[in-house]
């Protein structure tokens, strides 16, 4: 997320934080674990682990990962900014939010991960 790596800084030019990502990994390793016994315990219920995160850069025409579509203030667009005109292109819209596109690409990603389940 741009709001993280303006915090914190990429590591090696790219555009992860390995700090963020070490705890993120700890946090989804337990969550999968936590979605696996739910399954085991209520077999009537489904539960799925689905990642934003697996929306790549070649997702949808997202080709910007690790910048925001408008200009920033307190990580939201400022007010009257114009923002950029090739937002298809752009994951986030602002520092935090995610843009149309990149939300239908998620959307997918989580509809293919559930559509096993469903008879």
């Amino acid at each position: 997320m741009p709001v993280v790596i303006g915090a914190y800084g990429s590591t090696n030019s790219s555009s992860c934080v390995e700090t963020s990502n070490d705890v993120v990994q700890i946090f989804n390793q337990d969550l999968k674990l936590l979605i696996n016994n739910l399954n085991h315990d209520y077999p009537k219920a489904k539960f799925v682990y689905t990642r934003f995160t697996a929306l790549s850069a070649t997702s949808g025409d997202i080709k910007i990962v690790s910048e925001q579509c408008c200009v920033v203030g307190t990580g939201m667009c400022t007010e009257w900014s114009v923002p950029c005109s090739n937002r298809d292109e752009y994951r986030f819209w602002d520092e935090v939010h995610p843009t149309e596109e990149a939300a239908a690409a998620a959307a997918n990603i989580a509809y293919d991960d559930i559509s096993s389940l469903v008879c």
